[in-house]
């Protein structure tokens, strides 16, 4: 039967056992409900018992058997031949079995699977495990492999809210509670080439690159901040209190925590075109030994950024903390 082909005629019964009235008429005469006779409801249900209780012959049995041995048999050099052919030749475009029909669920809205289905799935995978030449394969196969990045976004959108399995599970419902675990150790080779990598300037540079350039980009940074929570430290909230006892008029505000960005850069405190960075010794001294700046040098450059958008910037460091009457003095004349 060749159900390649259908044509919209008048409606009668399908003649494959449904007894539905048919919408396609197939070349060789005969109606039926669907574009193809295997979609049949009545005619799937037949064809699966017929095979539920089909038996094989012996000589049909030892014929796939043989079969079997000559794939199996089959030198790596025949793979590659094949492998190259496919390579070289794909079956794209008319080549292609598959091209110019239509796929058997194009505009169909597939049902969710029952309670019932759910659960023959899940004994059937239970205690299946999966060999390690299975897992390296699956490795093997995926490796070099780039998603799209509407793929990407795809993906991400279909294990959101009340989409992810896991959703609203908790305690015991969560296959994930209560498992222990187990990270294997590095070895003295990863080791060395973790800090192989570590030290390599050229790598170094390149990673500096990025993130200046994701610091630019106004989304991923407003993700990042929600990752990281950051609020102000001990030193901080000191200055912000100092700020605000003593220079109320001003009207400082905290901005540390990635809320403002100016030019990739994020300010300590602003207030309309003022901004006060605050520099602790242990941080900042590092980033100087790094790049070889002096301190002036290191101060210099963060107030030239601010100044390119318009804003004037007074810098402390942590140890001016401990002479509190000059500090006052320092911030006065910058707030004037």
């Amino acid at each position: 039967m060749n159900d390649d082909k259908q044509i919209f005629e008048e409606k009668s019964l399908c003649e494959f056992g449904c007894g539905q009235l048919s919408n396609f008429v197939f070349k060789n005469g005969k109606h039926c409900c669907s574009k193809s006779f295997r979609q049949c409801s009545t005619y799937r249900k037949d064809h699966s018992n017929r095979m539920k209780n089909r038996v094989f012959s012996e000589e049909h049995i030892c014929h796939l058997k043989e079969a079997w041995k000559t794939r199996e048999s089959m030198t790596e050099e025949t793979k590659k031949k094949i492998k190259n052919t496919l390579l070289k030749n794909p079956p794209i475009g008319e080549k292609n079995g598959m091209f110019g029909k239509d796929p058997w669920n194009k505009g169909k809205k597939i049902k969710p699977l029952t309670e019932e289905h759910r659960k023959k799935i899940s004994v059937s995978n239970k205690g299946r495990i999966t060999s390690e030449e299975t897992r390296i394969k699956i490795g093997n196969s995926c490796r070099g492999l780039k998603r799209t990045s509407d793929q990407i976004l795809k993906y991400s959108l279909s294990k959101q809210g009340n989409k992810n399995p896991m959703f609203g599970k908790k305690g015991n419902m969560n296959p994930i509670f209560g498992r222990k675990v187990i990270h294997k150790p590095f070895t003295k080779e990863h080791l060395e080439s973790l800090l192989k990598a570590a030290s390599d300037p050229k790598l170094r540079l390149h990673r500096s690159k990025i993130m200046k350039k994701k610091f630019l980009d106004d989304d991923w940074v407003s993700n990042w901040r929600k990752s990281i929570k950051k609020s102000p430290n001990k030193m901080e909230v000191k200055i912000l209190d100092i700020l605000k006892n003593n220079f109320s008029n001003c009207d400082f505000s905290y901005v540390g925590d990635f809320s403002l960005m100016i030019g990739g850069k994020n300010p300590d405190f602003i207030s309309e075109k003022k901004i006060i960075e605050f520099f602790g010794s242990y941080w900042h001294s590092h980033h100087i030994r790094k790049k070889g700046l002096s301190e002036e040098q290191h101060c210099l450059d963060r107030v030239e950024h601010f100044n390119k958008y318009g804003y004037s910037t007074l810098i402390i460091w942590d140890y001016e903390l401990k002479d509190m009457p000059k500090l006052l003095d320092k911030i006065e004349e910058f707030v004037k």
